[in-house]
């Protein structure tokens, strides 16, 4: 109904503090938190975005899920050479006899315990005898692959299959006795048979949230 004046008391005239208490009023409406939710609100496709932390009794979708922490990513425990890390490009080991690390690659949480193909090749050449070149694939420290040549020219593969668990660490290093020549490691990959487990991720789903 239509605010008409002459319906108000002579107790209901309008101050200066009705009207500032009116504003805040209207002021808190207008926020979210001074909104009472009584009844369900259709979004029309719109979206709710920077969310911190959303909390549900149960969440009903029609379409793909993609928040990593709604599910699990599995490793089979048979590796394959399906990438899951892929390094291309060249990296130089360590001369003079020592080390020189060119990859290192942890197993991040959200994974289980299982098994991973790592894999690289290994490249020297120089057209000098008495030189020797060598590679490594270690899994926490320790060697579970090695090549060691004393070959003019080398490019060979160097792969193994690691049983690995979160938090393992896989480094790859290289190195040669030639003083001022380079080793090469070339295109590292760390391949595994992965599933997603904890949800449908495909279909329509109704999730418990505890």
């Amino acid at each position: 109904m239509a605010y008409n004046p002459t319906t108000w008391g002579s107790n209901d005239v309008i101050t200066k503090d009705r009207l500032n208490k009116m504003e805040q009023g209207i002021v808190s409406a207008s926020k979210l938190s001074g909104t009472d939710i009584d009844t369900d609100k259709d979004w029309g496709g719109n979206d709710i975005t920077n969310v911190g932390t959303l909390s549900v009794d149960s969440l009903t979708t029609t379409g793909r899920i993609y928040a990593d922490n709604l599910y699990y990513r599995r490793i089979t425990p048979t590796a394959s050479d399906t990438p899951v890390v892929s390094r291309t490009g060249v990296r130089a080991g360590g001369r003079s006899g020592a080390w020189g690390v060119t990859d290192t690659i942890t197993i991040p949480p959200g994974y289980n315990a299982g098994s991973v193909r790592v894999s690289c090749w290994v490249v020297w050449s120089h057209p000098y005898p008495g030189y020797w070149t060598r590679a490594q694939i270690l899994n926490n420290g320790d060697v579970v692959a090695e090549i060691s040549r004393g070959e003019l020219s080398v490019h060979e593969y160097l792969t193994a299959d690691i049983s690995i668990s979160p938090g393992d660490v896989i480094t790859i290093r290289g190195s040669t006795n030639h003083p001022n020549k380079d080793m090469l490691i070339e295109d590292v990959q760390v391949g595994a048979t992965l599933t997603y487990e904890g949800i449908d991720t495909a279909h329509a789903t109704t999730i418990s949230i505890t």
